[in-house]
């Protein structure tokens, strides 16, 4: 079993530890490998370009995390305080009317939510991209 084709869990001979004959994991090679190693400071970068790697990590998903509670807890919100206090209490509008204008606003709230999380996560991109040509 010493051989990657012995074990049916390694997919790739790439992935492996076994052969190399170096103490290298098999994830220092992928984050310098042609997919990740722009990320974490190109060939060579596996220990010291990983904080670099993990702080883009936890940007992007406290990027995530805020934009997906946003567009959870928004529009629902915005539709019920829309309807009975906006459109009901405030225009004295119908029931079915305040349904109906609640809705709309509730729909144009997920999309500014999604015209500014496709807004920032091309500024973050751009952002990264510009760190990454000045190291």
């Amino acid at each position: 079993m010493d051989s990657p084709k012995g074990n049916p869990l390694l997919i790739s001979p790439a992935l492996s530890n076994t052969g190399t004959g170096s103490n290298e994991t098999a994830r220092e090679r992928l984050l310098e490998g042609p997919f990740l190693g722009h990320l974490t400071g190109g060939r060579g970068g596996g220990r010291e370009g990983q904080p670099r790697f993990e702080a883009n990590l936890a940007s992007t998903l406290k990027t995530l995390l805020f934009f997906t509670t946003l567009m959870i807890l928004l529009p629902i919100g915005l539709y019920f305080f829309s309807k009975a206090y906006l459109f009901e209490g405030l225009l004295g509008m119908s029931t079915r009317d305040g349904y109906f204008y609640s809705a709309v606003l509730a729909v144009l709230a997920v999309h500014t939510v999604l015209a500014l999380f496709v807004y920032a996560a091309w500024n973050e991109g751009a952002r990264q991209g510009r760190a990454a040509k000045r190291d």
